[in-house]
């Protein structure tokens, strides 16, 4: 299993996602031009460095995405984190096995003032709560949140120092 930078041909990875059991906590499948323009903004803020998207590799099948970005958390440099497996594949430790080097990358590649990596997921998505906690995320309570943008949402806040634990 490893994680590799999100390319050119990867939009497969999208469509693969866009199911109704895949989006339940995202909203909803989105669009063909939703999903495109999702995939353009990957490879985009890989070039900028805006953010670090990566496949999922399980043998030699992509089986999902993984990544963080940078946000501002309340007035703070930080990053956010997020990710996704295709159904066949859950239930057997790739989500955390990427996790844990997606945290790797994140640790080496951070600019110094982002210290911190949170993850928002919403609080009935009992598997990525789960997840957040086996990592060593630290749980900072339920808060509203906007996703897809104009969607009111509840979700768990999480997060990971980064400048900790090496």
């Amino acid at each position: 299993m490893s994680i590799e930078p999100w390319g050119e041909h990867d939009m497969v990875i999208l469509e693969r996602s866009n199911t109704s059991e895949m989006t339940v906590y995202l909203g909803g499948p989105e669009t063909p031009d939703q999903l495109e323009a999702r995939h353009q903004r990957y490879l985009s803020m890989w070039a900028t460095g805006d953010a670090r998207m990566f496949r999922i590799m399980h043998r030699d099948d992509a089986v999902g995405g993984i990544g963080y970005w940078r946000i501002d958390r309340r007035g703070v440099p930080a990053y956010e984190i997020g990710w996704s497996v295709h159904t066949p594949f859950q239930g057997k430790g790739i989500a955390g096995r990427a996790l844990a080097l997606c945290i790797d990358d994140a640790r080496a590649h951070r600019d110094p003032e982002r210290t911190g990596l949170f993850a928002f997921p919403l609080v009935s998505n009992t598997g990525s709560n789960r997840l957040c906690e086996r990592a060593g995320f630290t749980f900072l309570g339920e808060e509203p949140f906007e996703y897809p943008r104009g969607n009111p949402i509840v979700v768990n806040a999480w997060r990971l120092a980064l400048d900790e634990g090496g």
